[in-house]
């Protein structure tokens, strides 16, 4: 009875070479290119003359811009947006701050 013989043999290197993964490089150049967006947009809120909007918290969710914290007005509100819009963002943004009026001074 002729027995069956398995040739193994070893993978040449040009067949060990890692073949490109498509997406892989658009994927990460599109998220380098989200954190490089977000870090423009906190700097340009870390370089205001207006303490508050240096604590305002800036996220990337989803295709928005979103911000979170606290302020003492509503034209605080409105400088931190058009803050962000003037940095240079085509994104929507979430204006989700907080106007909490500071109280009476004693």
């Amino acid at each position: 009875m002729p027995s069956a013989l398995t040739v193994l043999s070893r993978p040449s290197a040009e067949s060990q070479q890692a073949e490109p993964v498509h997406g892989v490089e658009s994927s990460v150049a599109h998220h380098a290119a989200r954190i490089s967006a977000l870090q423009r947009l906190r700097r340009s809120l870390a370089r205001s003359p207006y303490a508050e909007l240096r604590a305002v918290a800036v996220q990337l969710v989803d295709q928005s811009v979103c911000m979170n914290g606290i302020v003492s007005s509503y034209y605080l509100k409105q400088v931190a947006q058009e803050t962000l819009r003037q940095a240079g963002t085509s994104l929507p943004i979430r204006n989700g701050l907080d106007v909490r009026p500071a109280g009476p001074l004693r």
